[in-house]
């Protein structure tokens, strides 16, 4: 005998995108679906090549690492607040996107995703939505998102000693050209 539901979905990297859209299937299906939860993947939106995905109608949480929201400064959901119709939570965990499933953040997100299931973040969506990330790294970004390139040198003076991990340089100097 098959589950009744409802079912809670859970995706990291290219397994958000099957989340998203096994989701999409069990809604279509009229099946129960609980909580949805993306865990840094990369969005088909981002990929002209790939046919557009379908438009999952629920919530849905987007787990991010710090490494998405530079690369895709003009999307803060990553693209995936256009496949949400629900609406999109945005958590951002410090660091890398291996790094998501590595002690300690492991654990964090692991507490994340219980704290979810248990229903405990119910009506914290604006708790979920802050950035987290440190004030001289938001000025940083607020200036690569504005296309500022003439105060980057004295932001980048003013990171901490070692602010930046090493995988951002290329990124930066990217946005520089």
């Amino acid at each position: 005998e098959w589950p009744s539901g409802p079912f809670h979905l859970l995706g990291y990297s290219l397994g958000g995108r099957v989340a998203h859209a096994a989701a999409c299937l069990l809604r279509q299906q009229g099946l129960p679906l609980g909580r949805v939860i993306l865990v840094d993947p990369d969005c088909p939106l981002a990929d002209p090549a790939q046919p557009a995905p379908p438009v999952l109608d629920a919530d849905a949480l987007l787990v991010r690492s710090w490494e998405k929201p530079l690369r895709r400064l003009a999307m803060p959901g990553l693209g995936w607040e256009h496949l949400c119709r629900g609406g999109l939570a945005v958590v951002d965990l410090p660091t890398t996107h291996f790094g998501l499933v590595a002690e300690p953040h492991a654990a964090a997100l692991g507490r994340l995703v219980m704290a979810e299931l248990d229903g405990r973040t119910e009506g914290q969506a604006c708790l979920l939505a802050h950035d987290p990330l440190p004030p001289p790294f938001l000025a940083l970004r607020h200036a690569l998102r504005a296309g500022d390139a003439q105060d980057l040198p004295a932001l980048l003076a003013a990171l901490p000693p070692g602010g930046l991990p090493a995988w951002t340089m290329p990124v930066l100097e990217q946005a520089l050209r």
